[in-house]
């Protein structure tokens, strides 16, 4: 498996993979614009094809926190370490950033991603209406060593 960074042309890849390997779900999984604006802040595991991919970026308003959008992996290639791969991947950046913190949100119904966060000792508290009225999520946060 290799870890690269994230190019515009993966966006069509991904879109088709993310619905093939979830579904079709209420929401657009990734955006256009972090793959057109933000691909140096974000990775692709791939092992011939897209296995997985991370979307995250360093706050503008909060230049010491670090936010994962998004982490998604092919179901066929789960408990193989890609998600954590593409995590520690972006911790370090993270810290090569200087930022103290990495932050993201979990659907509180979402038992992966809670478990996988809670594993990467990342402290989360509920927050409702945090996604719009009624879509309550868990914002996680984790302390991190700036590098820099």
């Amino acid at each position: 498996m290799d870890i690269r960074p994230l190019e515009e042309n993966d966006f069509i890849d991904a879109v088709r993979r993310v619905k093939r390997w979830y579904g079709e779900i209420h929401h657009e999984p990734v955006h256009p614009v972090f793959f057109r604006h933000f691909g140096g802040y974000a990775a692709v595991a791939d092992d011939g094809a897209m296995i997985g991919y991370l979307v995250g970026f360093r706050s503008q308003r909060h230049p010491q926190v670090a936010f994962i959008y998004t982490l998604a992996v092919d179901p066929d290639h789960r408990r193989e370490g890609v998600a954590g791969a593409l995590y520690d991947r972006f911790e370090r950046q993270a810290a090569g950033w200087g930022c103290e913190f990495i932050e993201t949100v979990a659907d509180p119904q979402a038992a992966a991603p809670v478990h996988f966060l809670e594993r990467r000792e990342f402290v989360g508290r509920l927050e409702a209406d945090w996604a719009g009225p009624g879509e309550d999520r868990i914002v996680y946060r984790k302390r991190i060593v700036p590098t820099v």
